[in-house]
């Protein structure tokens, strides 16, 4: 009923015990490892369970997204859990998602579920969400945080959010160099994709967390200004960002008609399924109206993971 996908690359510090009994919960587990020289291979083989060994091609900006999709093209069940090894899920959390399954499953319109998502790489978890249980036809894309949010737009599907159970991700904290790294690499896939809201989203966030902030505003603004309703919240998000530099630097004038904007573009998307369920925006949105009504430049963005 239920399958796992999952890719690995010198993982053995994150297969537990708690992890190698987690797989046993599944129907069917596809791991692809690409390219451990740990003993990643030898613990999950030494617990029965197959790896696919694929080398990644550094010069195939896609390698890993297909790695990804292969790995859930070749589960054998109708809907698939993705995680990472670094991510933990709760192991009576697959009867609740057994459960949202059976609930749905005449429901055709349904090719994914979010599942509440906590980030513990700083001293506070970090709530969010992740889509990652999935209908087996259903794909991710993209170069750079990759995800199929706008595979189901195309689609004209949607996703729900299961409640009740979390993801809890233990990741190694970001450093400055892996962000100038990440920069750069986000710079060469917008190349490749010059009017891709998504990426020009993340560029710009970046460089706002690196202090830049007039090469963050060019990006933000570039973003916001596809108003892409394939990626309604990325540029939901660089709005409020930018929203939030003109507050910080008194420009209330052009932080009231960003805000405005901002609010008109959520309220034409506010069906969209991301939308819906982004516990975050309608906040911002409304603390920006107060700080720029009462000419306060103590103005608070929330933070991402990225």
């Amino acid at each position: 009923m239920i399958g796992l996908s999952l890719i690995v690359k010198n993982e053995e510090k994150n297969l537990s015990d708690y992890f190698l009994n987690f797989f046993k919960e599944f129907d069917s587990v596809v791991v692809i490892d690409t390219g451990s020289t740990d003993w990643t291979i030898a613990l999950l083989q030494e617990n029965n369970i197959a790896v696919i060994s694929l080398e990644l091609d550094k010069n195939d900006k896609c390698s890993l997204i297909n790695a990804r999709n292969l790995s859930i093209s070749l589960n054998k069940e109708d809907w698939v859990l993705v995680l990472d090894a670094d991510e933990h899920i709760d192991i009576n959390a697959i009867n609740k998602i057994k459960e949202t399954l059976h609930i749905h499953k005449n429901n055709e319109s349904i090719g994914w579920f979010f599942i509440p998502f906590f980030d513990y790489r700083f001293w506070e978890p970090f709530e969010d969400y992740k889509l990652c249980l999935l209908r087996r036809d259903i794909f991710f894309e993209g170069f750079v945080h990759a995800n199929p949010q706008s595979f189901l737009r195309k689609k004209n599907l949607v996703a729900e959010m299961i409640e009740d159970i979390d993801i809890k991700h233990f990741p190694i904290t970001f450093s400055k160099e892996k962000t100038e790294l990440y920069i750069e690499q986000m710079l060469f896939w917008l190349e490749l994709e010059k009017e891709n809201a998504r990426y020009l989203w993340f560029l710009g966030y970046s460089f706002y967390k690196n202090n830049n902030f007039s090469q963050a505003k060019i990006y933000l603004e570039l973003s916001l200004n596809l108003l892409s309703k394939e990626y309604p919240v990325e540029c939901i998000n660089a709005w409020l960002v930018l929203t939030y530099l003109y507050i910080i630097e008194w420009d209330f004038k052009m932080a009231n008609e960003s805000l405005n904007k901002v609010s008109s573009f959520r309220k034409e998307m506010n069906s969209d399924f991301e939308v819906k369920i982004n516990f975050r925006m309608q906040d911002a949105i409304s603390e920006f109206g107060e700080n720029i009504k009462n000419k306060d430049t103590k103005a608070e963005i929330y933070s991402f993971m990225y």
